[in-house]
């Protein structure tokens, strides 16, 4: 089995948790436009905390990797966690939530686990692994477009944001695309 099977096996058994996330209640209700202002702050916190600390372990992961494609790999997605991390914050000064040390966030523990997996990966494994844990839900975190949820989620949280504001998310999104979407790995 070569490693395009093997990613297309995993994500075919990841099937039934990838659509317990794609229909949870929280993101049907955040891609309706139906959070609340605390709901949204809380979104924005989780993703603050999550998109920061992905984007330290991933520097680890191109840091500690052993050859220069697999650094100039990871390093091209720390850089676009980094552009996320941008988006995010000005979302986060817009709606006044906490920037600060982790004791000042409202954390959801269940929505940041895989952020410590992603460092206890970025720690103790080896490129290989890392690799593949980050690619294999890559369908699920990015729009069909390829754009991260996040981005195309955010603006229709907050203040009655209507299609116009989305129209132009996803446009400013899609000239950014090639910064924000993850590269494809060498399989």
């Amino acid at each position: 089995m070569n490693a395009r099977e093997l990613l297309a096996e995993v994500r075919r058994g990841l099937e039934p948790l990838n659509s317990s996330v794609l229909n949870c209640r929280f993101l049907l209700r955040a891609e309706r436009g139906e959070l609340s202002f605390g709901d949204l702050r809380s979104f924005v916190e989780n993703q603050l905390y999550i998109v920061s600390h992905d984007a330290k372990s991933i520097a680890l992961m191109a840091a500690r990797a052993t050859h220069a494609e697999e650094s100039a790999y990871f390093a091209d997605l720390a850089r676009t966690d980094l552009e996320a991390l941008r988006a995010l914050e000005e979302m986060a000064e817009e709606l006044g939530a906490a920037k600060g040390p982790v004791h000042s966030l409202k954390l959801i523990p269940h929505a940041v686990d895989y952020t410590h997996f992603l460092a206890f990966l970025a720690a103790h494994r080896n490129p290989g692994e890392q690799a593949f844990a980050l690619i294999v839900n890559l369908p699920v975190w990015s729009g069909e477009d390829g754009v991260p949820r996040a981005l195309l989620i955010g603006p229709r949280l907050g203040r009655g944001a209507g299609p116009t504001d989305l129209r132009a998310l996803r446009h400013r999104a899609c000239r950014e695309h090639e910064v924000l979407r993850p590269p494809d790995p060498v399989l």
